[in-house]
């Protein structure tokens, strides 16, 4: 079965006019331009499986490898409700200021629903969090994956119908460094073609039509 990867490839050599050209260089070339143009959208993830909070627990493993930024923790409160709170992300020294505010003339720290995480090293990255957890919570992890090269097994991970966009836009990179006018030209308007269709790239792949963002039952809208 012929891969996208490799119709792409297939596409790039019918545009350039070389039915023997070979590398998916330009391909990858032309799927990090559009990852850049595009804020990287295609490649924003959210998972609940990579961390919880334990209570009486401040400090968390979090496995980043497969990420290429975190973006926002989420706690799930414990109430009715159970809406997701955005927990805020700050440097050091003020979290290390949060952790003194709530602590207590006897030593001890009050526990509660935390709302601040510090975060430090990576790939296997350290959640602090504070206050510790009063109970146990889901957290949502929201964060932007890694990209990964395209090759003769390894897919583009943009969606399946801008194929094309990645085979012209690659295609555009291969003519402008030929040297010759007509070529250039050519390339030119594969790049403009490619380009207008970013806009709709990022729609089509906003986090609202991903399938991995939780859609349970939100039980406050009843």
């Amino acid at each position: 079965m012929t891969t996208r990867s490799q119709l792409i490839l297939e596409t790039v050599r019918e545009l350039v006019k070389d039915p023997a050209y070979p590398s998916y260089a330009d391909i990858n070339r032309a799927h990090r331009q559009i990852g850049r143009l595009t804020n990287w959208n295609f490649l924003r993830k959210s998972s609940t499986a990579l961390l919880a909070f334990k209570a009486s627990t401040s400090s968390y493993t979090l496995d980043m490898s497969g990420m290429r930024r975190l973006t926002a923790l989420r706690l799930r409160k414990t109430t009715g409700q159970q809406e997701w709170v955005l927990l805020q992300e700050v440097p050091r020294h003020l979290f290390e200021s949060k952790v003194l505010d709530n602590r207590g003339s006897d030593g001890t720290d009050q526990e509660n629903a935390p709302e601040f995480f510090y975060l430090e090293g990576g790939p296997v990255a350290t959640i602090l969090v504070a206050p510790p957890p009063d109970a146990a919570y889901s957290v949502r992890t929201e964060y932007i994956a890694n990209l990964v090269a395209i090759d003769q097994d390894h897919d583009p991970q943009t969606p399946e119908d801008y194929d094309d966009v990645i085979g012209y836009l690659a295609a555009g990179l291969i003519l402008e460094r030929t040297g010759d006018e007509a070529k250039i030209a050519l390339g030119d308007r594969y790049n403009s073609r490619a380009l207008s269709e970013f806009d709709k790239l990022v729609a089509d792949v906003h986090p609202n039509r991903t399938e991995s963002l939780d859609r349970s039952l939100m039980t406050w809208m009843r």
